[in-house]
């Protein structure tokens, strides 16, 4: 029933997780049962090719996934409550964003998945030259995928005939045949918007977010203008600005030619602005209002006021257990 697996010699992997990824392939395909009892480590160890060790840290891993359980004296089972067809495993892929950014939404995926009986594999192409079908080829465990990252219908015709569902995390100008999670406007964050720009009392207010062609980016201007005309103030188009690098230059112009009374940073564009009074100390400094998402990495205090970030852990719930269901509905409609 265990056939041989060859250990290829040249994947950089810890034997036992090998054996493992084996052994809950033989699960999903219905070779082992539900219920089933596995067979002995002595004998898994002979038929594999490997060490008692490899093969009881191999059942280790799989017993904190949940996929099957050892009584001491009877031995190793799988768990009855698992369906055949199902790995009970999703992935989580971040195309080409730092994945350091996105510690708490995977902190929130993976406590989510777990309460839902899955395990969650992460994944990032940032600063390599792989794409999201090399990762898939690698990882044919996964039941489902949640992306996120740089993501665009491209992107996403990785996915056809892959067999497994996936669902986007973000707001996305993408085809809408994708799921992906739209979150609403946030009334909240507007308010918050609007009593800084008052508090400052400044009537020339800039604002700074990313680039044009992500939704969420002009979703942000959207909301900036409406917290302006919430505080009575101004409108003023030629003071919001899209930015797709640093913000260095954004700053020279707002600084030197548009002598705004405010700048609100949306994202990381501060990073410029700081490089730029670093390099002109005599400079008049407006009042800075910044988005707390965007100050985590300062050096320094540079904003006169901050507004609360909103939690991303609402979307990454519902995208986990959306998820989820699309698996457990595939399965039952197979």
């Amino acid at each position: 029933m265990v056939s041989n697996i060859p250990l290829d010699k040249t994947i950089y992997a810890p034997q036992c997780q090998i054996v493992a990824t084996h052994l809950t392939r033989m699960i999903r395909d219905g070779k082992f049962n539900p219920g089933a009892k596995i067979p002995s480590v002595r004998a898994l160890a002979e038929k594999l090719g490997v060490g008692r060790q490899v093969v009881l840290s191999a059942i280790a891993i799989l017993s904190r996934a949940g996929l099957v359980y050892t009584d001491t004296k009877q031995g190793t089972f799988v768990s009855s409550n698992l369906k055949s067809g199902l790995c009970y495993q999703i992935g989580f892929f971040n195309n080409r964003e730092n994945p350091m950014m996105q510690g708490a939404m995977m902190e929130k995926i993976y406590r989510v998945a777990r309460h839902e009986g899955f395990q969650v594999l992460p994944g990032s192409n940032y600063n390599e030259d792989w794409g999201l079908g090399e990762w898939l080829d690698r990882n044919p465990e996964i039941d489902g995928l949640l992306i996120t990252g740089i993501v665009d219908d491209k992107l996403l015709e990785t996915m056809k005939g892959r067999g497994i569902p996936y669902f986007v995390l973000g707001n996305y100008d993408i085809s809408p045949h994708h799921p992906q999670s739209l979150p609403r406007k946030s009334r909240h964050t507007v308010k918050l918007m609007a009593e800084a720009f008052r508090r400052s009392g400044g009537e020339r207010i800039a604002a700074i977010t990313g680039v044009e062609y992500f939704l969420s980016h002009r979703e942000s201007l959207r909301e900036v203008r409406e917290a302006l005309v919430k505080a009575e103030k101004k409108v003023d188009e030629s003071l919001l600005y899209y930015c797709n690098d640093d913000g260095y230059s954004v700053a020279k112009e707002l600084l030197e030619k548009q002598h705004p009374d405010v700048i609100f940073f949306r994202l990381d564009h501060w990073i410029g602005y700081l490089k730029y009074l670093e390099q002109h100390p005599g400079i008049g400094k407006p009042y800075v209002i910044a988005h707390n998402l965007s100050t985590d990495e300062a050096p320094w205090r540079f904003y006169d006021d901050m507004i609360p970030g909103d939690k991303n852990d609402k979307a990454a719930k519902y995208g986990t257990l959306k998820l989820i269901h699309m698996v457990k509905s595939s399965y039952t409609e197979l």
